[in-house]
């Protein structure tokens, strides 16, 4: 995403650095693509087809792009779902996880199943979960919550949801922000960045809650996504007064930073709250108005 023309679009840039990036899906110029999200939601690519979210109407659409055809080739809204963020393709294709805004103000995680449409909702309680990963076998994912013991001052860590039990587990822990997981099939860990050091730098973590630190940066790095051969990683960062994104080489002597969690399971209702709104009253007024909300998007659809 780049704002580089006056208007955020989608640009497609060879990895060798060579050639000029040209834009692959023009937006804010047209009320299908009125708003990409710059900066909150990321993209997704599966042999060709680009998956991404943009406000069209009064919320969000998840976009189906055809890079070949240049052309839209599946949408779907939700009457439940005000926003869509960072969707990402399943393994095998057929699905789809992103975090999704509902009509109550909550952001929970979904699952789409295609072709037909059918929405799942992975969590649902108050916390915040953003920036969904699936792991390999497709069976689970992982994504950066707030529901740890410090979230309500804004920290993030990371957590597994299986699919079937929707049982969540811990998988990092601490007073910082672990943000924008991503699985690195090369290495068989997800990658992560997070502001635990003091600057935002690359970090891994297995399934099994072992963490690495994999770069050792002063200025910060964003959003990694691995590239074929294992040998680096694609990351944004801010240097001389504007965003680029960069292709960053693993730093092998980093690694001797390490941190190890204990996975366990997070029990519903076991983290953070605010005390206001667990009286008695609050509760049954927040009670009615999700029920008044429901009710309406039942009649709207």
């Amino acid at each position: 995403l780049s704002a580089r023309s006056g208007y955020t679009n989608i640009y497609v840039q060879p990895l060798d650095g060579g050639g000029d990036a040209r834009v692959a899906v023009p937006g804010e110029r047209s009320a299908e693509f009125e708003s990409l999200h710059a900066f909150s939601s990321r993209i997704d690519a599966r042999r060709g087809v680009l998956l991404f979210a943009s406000k069209f109407g009064e919320r969000d659409a998840l976009f189906f792009w055809d890079v070949g055809r240049g052309k839209v080739v599946g949408r779907y809204q939700f009457p439940s779902l005000i926003a869509i963020v960072s969707p990402t393709w399943a393994p095998d294709g057929k699905r789809v996880a992103f975090s999704g805004l509902g009509n109550d103000g909550v952001s929970d995680l979904y699952v789409l199943q295609l072709p037909g449409g059918e929405l799942t909702r992975v969590t649902d309680d108050r916390y915040e979960d953003a920036d969904p990963t699936w792991l390999p076998d497709g069976r689970a994912l992982v994504f950066s919550s707030d529901r740890g013991a410090s979230g309500a001052e804004g920290t993030r860590n990371l957590f597994r949801v299986g699919l079937d039990d929707h049982r969540v587990v811990e998988l990092t822990a601490g007073a910082w922000r672990d943000e924008t997981p991503r699985w690195d099939p090369a290495a068989g860990r997800i990658l992560f960045v997070s502001d635990r050091a003091g600057t935002f730098n690359l970090y891994s973590v297995d399934t099994l809650g072992r963490g690495r630190l994999e770069s050792r940066l002063d200025g910060g790095v964003f959003d990694p996504a691995p590239l074929p051969g294992g040998q680096r990683v694609a990351v944004t960062g801010f240097n001389d007064l504007s965003w680029s994104v960069y292709a960053l080489p693993v730093d092998s002597a980093a690694r001797r930073d390490t941190f190890s969690v204990a996975p366990r399971v997070v029990a519903p209702g076991s983290g953070w709250s605010w005390p206001e709104l667990s009286a008695p009253a609050v509760a049954s007024l927040r009670g009615r108005f999700r029920a008044l909300l429901e009710a309406l998007t039942e009649e709207l659809a």
